[in-house]
């Protein structure tokens, strides 16, 4: 248990600092990433039982401290905007669409360039996170 926790947050300063080598090469000011307070728990603030084993390996909020605290010292801020519907929203229309299978995001805007053409569902969400206004910290 202990290997893997170190592992963890290895794997986590090492993807932080790739993150932030990034933002500095391309000369991001600002890095925006989803707000995940709650996610996961019910109105008592107990973890759901669906997301008892997601959240019982849950290092995200770990990778964005190290983000955050990285971005600092390079002089670059962080957001956190509003996690609803991300990886649900087409990033070309912002319509909502079709995620029957979890790696993948289908548009069923028939009006919209990307109707019906599978698409990354990480990639599509973070784009959208990438382009929010609904900054929430």
């Amino acid at each position: 248990m202990l290997e893997e926790r170190n592992w963890v947050q290895t794997e986590n300063h090492r993807i932080s600092r790739e993150i932030i080598n990034l933002a500095i090469r391309w000369r991001v000011e600002t890095i925006q990433m989803e707000n995940l307070k709650g996610f996961g728990k019910d109105s008592d603030g107990e973890v759901e039982t669906k997301h008892q084993r997601l959240l019982g390996r849950w290092s995200y909020f770990e990778l964005q401290k190290d983000i955050e605290y990285k971005a600092v010292m390079a002089g670059i801020k962080v957001v956190y905007v509003n996690p609803a519907y991300t990886s649900q929203t087409c990033h070309v229309c912002g319509k909502r669409g079709d995620r029957t299978e979890r790696d993948t995001f289908i548009c069923t805007n028939t009006g919209c360039d990307c109707y019906g053409k599978p698409q990354d569902a990480d990639m599509n969400a973070a784009i959208n996170i990438a382009r929010s206004k609904d900054i929430i910290k």
